[in-house]
């Protein structure tokens, strides 16, 4: 009897050691597969996600594309600070057209905090008839290129006699931005 005993808790013993064995493989496979499946949903929203992307970079160069011509333009509106030439000769057919004397004094390009972008600025000088000078400003304003209108200062001649009646002097800051 004592022979079965030792036989029924060997089969008793070994069993549950078996199925512990079994409980502790399973975990670990189980434990596994989750990391797995875990690691295979991160890349399906990966994937998601780059093709999204990729998506989102074909429409934007389509609209890119579209809006090309009006992107070249919108670099004409700045100077080139090298060869500000343009937009001097820009200013004396304005200032001619006018029929307002010109003096241009061209300052440094440079970079202020809080500009989006480089500006130079332009000292000009006018002499002539206010009617003439707010024709000029008009077509400043209205010029192609990106300006902003800083400092006036106007003069009025009156002791001077080789100067005729309502002529005066204009002094204009002009800020220009620059490429």
């Amino acid at each position: 009897m004592i022979l079965q005993y030792k036989k029924i808790i060997i089969y008793v013993g070994g069993t549950v050691i078996l199925l512990s064995m079994a409980v502790f493989i399973l975990y670990y496979l189980g434990q596994g597969i989750v990391e797995d499946y875990q690691t295979l949903l991160m890349t399906k929203k990966e994937t998601a996600r780059i093709t999204k992307d990729i998506e989102n970079i074909a429409e934007f160069e389509n609209i890119a594309l579209s809006y090309e011509s009006e992107f070249v333009s919108f670099e004409d509106i700045f100077i080139n600070p090298d060869i500000p030439i343009p937009f001097i000769e820009f200013l004396e057919r304005a200032s001619q057209a006018s029929s307002l004397e010109l003096r241009i004094l061209a300052h440094d390009p440079n970079k202020i905090e809080g500009d989006p972008w480089p500006s130079m600025d332009f000292q000009l000088t006018l002499e002539g008839f206010y009617p003439s000078f707010i024709e000029f400003v008009e077509k400043l304003e209205a010029a192609p290129y990106l300006v902003e209108l800083r400092n006036l200062s106007i003069r009025k001649f009156k002791s001077r006699t080789d100067k005729p009646a309502g002529h005066g002097e204009f002094t204009l800051l002009v800020r220009t931005f620059v490429k």
